[in-house]
């Protein structure tokens, strides 16, 4: 209860009250640690209810589970995932997102971490690039994290860049000052965990982009929602 009292969180979120406007994309990210067992919160959830694209870890999900549309977010979601081949229910990555973004999934070369890749377009100048990415504890060390983002970063280098990163540590410093070399800017300072740790991090390569960003309590994970909003 300490770790929540010194946190710069809100209980009920402020900037997701209402549904995403046109002038707005919105985009959370939240760690569900098994996101059918917390389905029917995640459904009713009105932060996530109000944005366009959500980034989940530790979806907990096999490859051999349909995820049909009454077990989405949304109706009419369109779906990427990353799914363990060996069946473990630990990791695993679920994106999904609204049509209205013209969501489309990006197949990369990467078999050291978690990652899913996504691409959207609002409009036909506007392109930007969803990466998430994520190490489980004691799989592969941060350095190899780093290096594969940096190898997905440079197929993508003259595009605009989101990153959804957890690489459960808090080695922030160094890898911050890795991504500002390769123009990135991050938006999460604050813990996003019960725990009081900073884990959760989202990173954006548009440095005149007006941003807005929040840490939301979430009571059916011990991880924060964080909630990214881009203004248009």
């Amino acid at each position: 209860m300490e770790c929540l009292r010194s946190k710069a969180i809100s209980i009920v979120p402020k900037l997701l009250t209402t549904s995403s406007p046109e002038t707005q994309l919105r985009m959370c990210h939240l760690n569900t640690n098994g996101f059918l067992n917390h389905l029917h919160d995640i459904q009713l959830d009105p932060a996530i209810q109000n944005t366009d694209i959500m980034c989940f870890r530790e979806t907990h999900l096999r490859s051999s589970v349909t995820l049909h549309s009454n077990q989405l977010p949304w109706q009419e979601a369109f779906v990427h995932r990353f799914d363990h081949k060996n069946n473990i229910l630990k990791g695993g990555i679920l994106i999904t997102a609204r049509m209205k973004t013209n969501p489309q999934q990006l197949i990369i070369n990467n078999q050291q971490v978690e990652c899913a890749t996504i691409s959207i377009r609002l409009s036909l100048d506007s392109k930007i690039i969803i990466i998430t990415i994520y190490r489980q504890e004691r799989t592969v060390t941060v350095r190899q994290c780093i290096s594969a983002l940096q190898t997905i970063i440079e197929d993508f280098q003259h595009e605009e860049i989101i990153i959804v990163r957890d690489f459960n540590d808090e080695a922030r410093s160094s890898i911050t000052r890795e991504l500002s070399a390769l123009g990135f800017v991050e938006h999460f300072v604050n813990p996003t965990t019960d725990h009081g740790t900073t884990t959760d991090h989202v990173y954006y390569n548009r440095n005149d982009a007006q941003t807005q960003s929040e840490v939301v309590n979430m009571t059916y994970s011990d991880h924060d929602l964080t909630a990214f909003i881009i203004d248009l």
